[in-house]
Protein backbone atom coordinates (compact mmCIF):
# COMPACT_ATOMS: atom_id res chain seq x y z
CA UNK A 1 0.00 0.00 0.00
CA UNK A 2 0.91 3.41 -0.90
CA UNK A 3 1.74 6.17 1.90
CA UNK A 4 0.09 9.31 1.90
CA UNK A 5 1.49 12.31 1.67
CA UNK A 6 0.47 15.75 3.60
CA UNK A 7 1.03 19.16 2.04
CA UNK A 8 1.64 21.99 4.20
CA UNK A 9 -1.36 24.59 3.25
CA UNK A 10 0.09 27.72 5.50
CA UNK A 11 3.30 27.04 3.28
CA UNK A 12 1.33 27.41 -0.06
CA UNK A 13 -0.38 30.37 1.16
CA UNK A 14 2.35 32.14 2.53
CA UNK A 15 4.19 31.52 -0.65
CA UNK A 16 1.34 33.56 -2.64
CA UNK A 17 1.03 36.45 -0.36
CA UNK A 18 4.61 37.22 -0.37
CA UNK A 19 4.17 39.64 -3.81
CA UNK A 20 5.39 43.16 -3.61
CA UNK A 21 3.27 46.08 -5.70
CA UNK A 22 5.76 45.51 -9.01
CA UNK A 23 5.14 41.24 -9.19
CA UNK A 24 1.41 41.79 -9.16
CA UNK A 25 1.41 44.72 -11.53
CA UNK A 26 3.43 42.18 -14.04
CA UNK A 27 1.51 39.35 -13.48
CA UNK A 28 -1.53 41.47 -14.78
CA UNK A 29 0.35 42.83 -17.53
CA UNK A 30 0.54 38.90 -18.66
CA UNK A 31 -2.91 38.32 -18.22
CA UNK A 32 -3.70 41.16 -20.72
CA UNK A 33 -2.52 39.66 -23.13
CA UNK A 34 -6.03 39.06 -24.79
CA UNK A 35 -6.67 42.69 -24.90
CA UNK A 36 -3.43 43.33 -26.70
CA UNK A 37 -5.84 45.10 -29.16
CA UNK A 38 -7.14 47.28 -26.86
CA UNK A 39 -3.90 48.55 -25.14
CA UNK A 40 -2.24 49.05 -28.36
CA UNK A 41 -5.41 51.17 -29.23
CA UNK A 42 -5.62 52.76 -25.73
CA UNK A 43 -1.51 53.51 -25.93
CA UNK A 44 -1.91 55.22 -29.29
CA UNK A 45 -5.15 57.39 -29.06
CA UNK A 46 -5.42 58.29 -25.77
CA UNK A 47 -1.43 58.77 -25.67
CA UNK A 48 -0.27 59.71 -29.03
CA UNK A 49 -3.54 62.16 -29.91
CA UNK A 50 -4.48 63.57 -26.28
CA UNK A 51 -1.37 63.46 -23.76
CA UNK A 52 1.87 63.81 -26.19
CA UNK A 53 0.53 66.74 -28.27
CA UNK A 54 -0.65 68.70 -24.52
CA UNK A 55 2.68 68.04 -23.02
CA UNK A 56 4.64 69.03 -26.13
CA UNK A 57 2.69 72.33 -26.39
CA UNK A 58 2.54 73.21 -22.86
CA UNK A 59 6.76 72.07 -23.03
CA UNK A 60 6.42 74.73 -26.55
CA UNK A 61 4.44 77.68 -24.73
CA UNK A 62 6.29 77.40 -21.41
CA UNK A 63 10.19 78.49 -22.57
CA UNK A 64 10.74 75.23 -24.86
CA UNK A 65 13.34 73.64 -22.31
CA UNK A 66 15.34 71.12 -25.05
CA UNK A 67 15.25 68.20 -22.10
CA UNK A 68 11.50 68.54 -21.64
CA UNK A 69 10.76 68.24 -25.12
CA UNK A 70 13.12 64.82 -26.05
CA UNK A 71 11.73 63.49 -23.03
CA UNK A 72 7.71 64.16 -24.37
CA UNK A 73 9.19 62.82 -27.74
CA UNK A 74 11.49 59.83 -26.47
CA UNK A 75 8.11 58.86 -24.32
CA UNK A 76 5.81 58.59 -27.37
CA UNK A 77 8.91 56.95 -29.59
CA UNK A 78 8.86 54.57 -26.76
CA UNK A 79 5.24 53.41 -26.71
CA UNK A 80 4.94 53.64 -30.81
CA UNK A 81 7.94 51.35 -31.08
CA UNK A 82 6.89 48.49 -28.69
CA UNK A 83 3.70 48.49 -30.25
CA UNK A 84 4.94 48.63 -33.78
CA UNK A 85 7.38 45.62 -32.58
CA UNK A 86 3.85 43.56 -31.52
CA UNK A 87 5.70 43.28 -28.20
CA UNK A 88 3.46 41.32 -25.67
CA UNK A 89 1.35 43.01 -22.98
CA UNK A 90 4.49 41.79 -20.51
CA UNK A 91 6.82 44.71 -22.11
CA UNK A 92 3.43 47.02 -23.57
CA UNK A 93 1.78 48.08 -20.92
CA UNK A 94 4.86 48.78 -18.39
CA UNK A 95 6.07 51.32 -20.93
CA UNK A 96 3.14 52.88 -21.49
CA UNK A 97 2.48 53.21 -17.87
CA UNK A 98 6.04 54.67 -17.56
CA UNK A 99 5.53 57.42 -20.56
CA UNK A 100 2.39 58.75 -19.31
CA UNK A 101 4.11 59.05 -15.93
CA UNK A 102 6.90 60.87 -18.12
CA UNK A 103 4.12 63.38 -19.83
CA UNK A 104 2.34 63.98 -16.48
CA UNK A 105 6.02 64.81 -14.61
CA UNK A 106 6.87 67.00 -17.94
CA UNK A 107 3.52 68.78 -17.46
CA UNK A 108 3.76 69.11 -13.50
CA UNK A 109 7.58 70.93 -14.17
CA UNK A 110 6.26 73.34 -16.58
CA UNK A 111 3.31 73.92 -14.83
CA UNK A 112 5.22 75.27 -11.84
CA UNK A 113 8.06 76.99 -13.55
Amino acid sequence: MGTLTQTNIAALQHQVVNQNLFTKFLNWCENQEEMRIFWLGFGLILHGCFLTPLAFLTVVYSGANFFLLVSVMFSMAAVLIVNLAAMPTKITLPVLVVSILTDITVLTICAVS
